[in-house]
């Protein structure tokens, strides 16, 4: 049993390293953006959905609110502070002319975009994952799992359908979360399966198909 648990761990820290690797590349080399777009963040959610526990409670939310929340907001902070006192002052941040109100803000509005992120955009990626545990979590209260299934797959099309007739990024970035579910509770569905592998190269295979 341990043995098999080291070799998810393994792999999962494999798949987490590329995913990084890959985030880092595309904001700082965006030749293969567009591609590298296209599935690098579903990667992330399902990695996350690995992790949902099997029972949702106070003393889980607030474990991963410690292990989520609290580094979001710590470094979120330091990063405005370094953006106020230098990185607004070059580049890109210069030209734009950015409201430090605005960005001060987005520390809590964590909704992504160089209007209240441009201190950290990718910051936003953790509180829309917070938010995938408690929405999965509520979800899964229900006893019948056809109705999650019917849930999850409501809020995914609810995810699509909010930015086409509401023009603002949504706080915590509720509407991507939304949609992110899929790969998040995709992934929790098919956790069983993937601990059965044995080969970690055919898992990331079979991964990368999904994605």
């Amino acid at each position: 049993m341990i043995k098999s648990k080291e070799k998810r761990i393994n792999w999962i820290d494999l798949v987490k390293g590329f995913g990084i690797f890959l985030v880092i590349y595309a904001h700082n080399f965006p030749y293969l953006e567009t591609y590298i777009y296209s599935f690098h963040m579903p990667l992330f959610f399902f990695i996350s959905g690995l992790f949902h526990p099997k029972e949702l409670n106070i003393a889980i939310v607030k474990k991963r609110a410690k292990q989520i929340l609290l580094p979001y907001f710590l470094w979120s902070f330091l990063l405005f502070l370094f953006w106020f006192f230098i990185g607004r002052k070059f580049g890109d941040s210069n030209a734009l002319s950015l409201s430090v109100f605005k960005n001060f803000i987005g520390i809590f509005y964590a909704q992504g975009g160089n209007e209240y992120m441009n201190w950290g955009i990718p910051m936003w990626f953790l509180p829309a994952i917070f938010l995938n545990l408690i929405i999965f979590g509520v979800i899964k209260k229900i006893k019948k799992s056809s109705y999650q299934i019917l849930c999850v797959l409501l809020l995914v099309s609810f995810g699509f359908l909010i930015p086409k007739f509401l023009k603002i990024n949504l706080i915590w970035s509720i509407d991507v979360s939304m949609v992110s579910l899929f790969f998040y509770v995709l992934a929790f569905y098919l956790k069983d399966f993937f601990l059965k592998m044995k080969n970690q190269y055919e898992l990331i295979i079979i991964l990368g198909l999904l994605l």
